[in-house]
């Protein structure tokens, strides 16, 4: 944040806490039997954010501190979007559908994509703020 300049806007993405369990859902169901994916579900449960290896060196954050944590800087919030969209849980499904279907779905998914209430149903969470002050 010291080389952002006033005014400038920053993008940042979060992978959800909640992102492997809609994951597993979607995709792979029996992993709520295997002893490590109820260890790591325990841990989100417990603890809540989530720092360690994974596909990458990770860092899972709660949907409901994504602003929190940004309160700490200099920056006006100018969007919170749900980047990954619920339609990912059926998007085998969905896309079997007619183009009308499929775009009724997109679009409620566009109007969806900001709002608070469904931020738990995100795999990814971006924060755009803009800088104020110096």
């Amino acid at each position: 944040m010291k080389v952002l300049k006033p005014g400038g806007t920053v993008f940042v993405a979060f992978v959800s806490s909640y992102s492997f369990v809609w994951d597993y859902l979607a995709q792979n169901p029996q992993f709520i039997l295997e002893e490590e994916r109820k260890a790591q579900l325990e841990v989100l449960f417990k603890h809540g954010n989530c720092v360690g290896q994974g596909f990458t060196d990770k860092f899972f954050m709660r949907p409901k501190e994504v602003l929190s944590f940004f309160e700490q800087f200099n920056l006006e919030k100018l969007h919170v979007l749900n980047c990954e969209s619920f339609l990912y849980l059926r998007e085998v499904e969905l896309l079997k559908q007619s183009p009308e279907v499929v775009a009724a779905w997109l679009d409620l998914a566009e109007q969806a994509c900001e709002s608070k209430d469904l931020l738990s149903l995100a795999e990814l969470i971006m924060y755009n703020g803009k800088k104020t002050g110096e």
